[in-house]
């Protein structure tokens, strides 16, 4: 492996040669794949093999621990810190909690959210050797592209160039990070 190269880039004229392609290089044993589409594609996490996001599971923690969080501060605040006795009520009268605890438990999740899809997608991010495709700028467009990167255990640039060929990849460079 050489710490220069990124890995390999190549162009499909469609989302169904993208699939195809991403199917053939998982088939050959490659797991570093990633693939670049303007728009979503049925099958193409699949054929990638990406599992399931843990983006719910992160909101689902994260806003538990917010209402959890806020029901126990109003606990606190008016029933041990500062027990005061309105219109012969009980101290803990847990009814009344409820609607501060859902608000809160919202805002936490919205909060979990936002930050999780940032870090989950590694965002912002500046700049990606992928940019440096001459035809990358199609990906916003009409452009459908699969890289592998070098770190990958397989990855050799001439038999990866030659599968790649082989399942209808165009303009398929080797990239430098």
């Amino acid at each position: 492996m050489n710490a220069t190269i990124f890995g390999i880039l190549a162009q499909f004229d469609s989302p169904a040669q993208l699939v195809k392609a991403a199917k053939a290089v998982r088939e050959a044993g490659y797991v570093k794949v990633d693939a670049y589409s303007p728009y979503p594609v049925h099958g193409l996490d699949k054929a990638l093999g990406i599992g399931d996001s843990r983006l719910g599971w992160i909101v689902l923690i994260v806003s538990l621990a917010g209402a959890a969080g806020a029901f126990w501060l109003q606990v606190w605040t008016t029933s041990i810190d500062y027990p005061f006795t309105i219109g012969g009520k009980p101290y803990f009268s847990w009814e009344i909690f409820i609607p501060v605890t859902i608000i809160l438990m919202i805002i936490a999740a919205t909060f979990a959210i936002f930050l999780g899809m940032l870090a989950l997608n590694r965002l912002p991010m500046y700049y990606h050797p992928v940019f440096s495709h001459s035809q990358f700028h199609k990906a916003t467009s009409d452009g459908f592209f699969l890289s592998v990167t070098s770190d990958d255990a397989r990855y050799d640039a001439a038999v990866l160039k030659s599968l790649l060929e082989q399942n209808g990849g165009q303009n398929v460079e080797e990239l430098e990070k």
